[in-house]
């Protein structure tokens, strides 16, 4: 998903969120980590999908007993997806856990999505932002072993990420446009990025 100065526009406030703490330089993810059945899951958070969806792997490996299901789903490009069945399953994020409806489909890239009814349990961008904020180092060190050498400074990066992600969406909600936005916004965000466009299109106009 590659970020566009339009992208920001049609996105979900909790979507939105979720895709400026987790950016990187070139590209933005909306991936999360969670636990189902105490193993960690990497999901990925889709406005564009209604249903959540698990893999077939995925539900293997957590030992899951998928019912069947008369639901049907497709792709962008209107094909039918097959669908092994459907299972409830316990999302823990932290110390909160949500119980959500999966449909198990085969050939699913990603571990999990989460689609847009069940992204609504979370009742607002604030409550999922607070979930992210409680991540501990062992946390991360079970979700990713070997990844983070270092997890108290890679967490600190992180609460101070949070913090300036916040005032800049607040402000980008507010003012609708990038050029508006006053305030000192880190150099290496999109937001930043989206600000120096603005700014080089209206020199050349």
């Amino acid at each position: 998903m590659y970020f566009n100065k339009y992208s920001i526009y049609k996105k979900w406030k909790a979507e939105l969120i979720i895709i400026f703490l987790f950016e990187t330089k070139k590209f933005v993810t909306s991936h999360i980590f969670c636990k189902i059945n105490n193993t960690g899951v990497r999901f990925l958070v889709d406005t564009g999908s209604k249903h959540s969806i698990l893999s077939a792997k995925t539900c293997r490996k957590l030992r899951l007993k998928p019912q069947k299901s008369s639901n049907e789903l497709h792709n962008a490009d209107v094909n039918k997806i097959g669908i092994i069945g459907r299972a409830d399953v316990d999302v823990k994020i932290n110390n909160d856990s949500y119980k959500i409806g999966m449909i198990i489909v085969e050939n699913l890239i990603k571990e999990m999505i989460l689609g847009v009814d069940d992204l609504n349990k979370f009742r607002s961008p604030r409550r999922l932002v607070n979930a992210l904020k409680q991540w501990t180092s062992s946390t991360l060190c079970k979700l990713e072993p070997g990844k983070f050498r270092n997890p108290t400074k890679k967490l600190t990066q992180m609460k101070n990420k949070i913090e300036t992600t916040q005032k800049e969406i607040n402000d980008i909600l507010k003012a609708k446009d990038a050029s508006k936005i006053t305030g000192k916004v880190c150099k290496t965000t999109s937001l930043a990025n989206l600000a120096k466009n603005n700014s080089r299109t209206r020199e050349k106009t």
